[in-house]
């Protein structure tokens, strides 16, 4: 049976990455589960990716402001770019990398770009982050994750889409950074529902 749902996750993933016409080394969901491996035999990484945050207020990280970020944890770096979604802008944790009501928010993008940076001595990050606190992934009245509701997953999609397009060179997605799932969890049928929705 986890065997199974392990398939189902990995075919979810995949189906998210041919949505957003993705070439990729690797894909993670993060909170929800953990992929890599998605093109094995890449010699290196690209000098440029994208990595896309997505979910409900913790992937947002509602209630943090710059005030909150650990000394020294990160420093704004010009190889770091988030949306905004008109154009690309130096990633600055506690000014920009929230939700534009709450434009002081930051969340997993920080040490995840902190790692990057680490990691790539050389290219460009660009971080495309579409967050909206209490939202569940199974459709609903409310606002949704549902592809078929036509909303959260379609605007992340367009603004996934018009980043790419900003860009004078594609930058593959590497990875995307799925938080989410409180909602869902709190009503058995749509807990019971989050892996197949997924």
């Amino acid at each position: 049976m986890r065997m199974l749902a392990r398939h189902a996750l990995w075919e979810a993933a995949l189906a998210l990455l041919r949505t957003f016409g993705l070439s990729t080394r690797r894909a993670l969901l993060a909170g929800a589960l953990a992929l890599a491996g998605c093109g094995e035999g890449w010699a290196e990484a690209p000098a440029d990716e994208m990595i896309v945050v997505a979910g409900q207020s913790n992937a947002l990280g509602y209630r943090l402001s710059g005030a909150d970020l650990p000394p020294r944890s990160y420093e704004p770096d010009p190889r770091v770019q988030i949306w905004t979604g008109r154009s690309f802008a130096t990633m600055e944790p506690g000014r920009n990398t929230g939700a534009p009501a709450n434009p002081q928010c930051w969340g997993p993008e920080v040490a995840y770009a902190r790692a990057w940076l680490a990691d790539h001595p050389k290219g460009t990050l660009h971080v495309v982050k579409y967050a909206r606190g209490s939202t569940g992934l199974a459709a609903s009245a409310d606002r949704d994750w549902a592809p078929e509701s036509g909303e959260l997953f379609a605007e992340t999609t367009a603004a996934v889409r018009a980043a790419r397009r900003a860009l004078p060179q594609p930058a593959p997605v590497s990875a995307i950074l799925w938080i989410q799932g409180e909602q869902d969890a709190a009503a058995p049928e749509t807990a019971q529902a989050y892996a197949g929705n997924l």
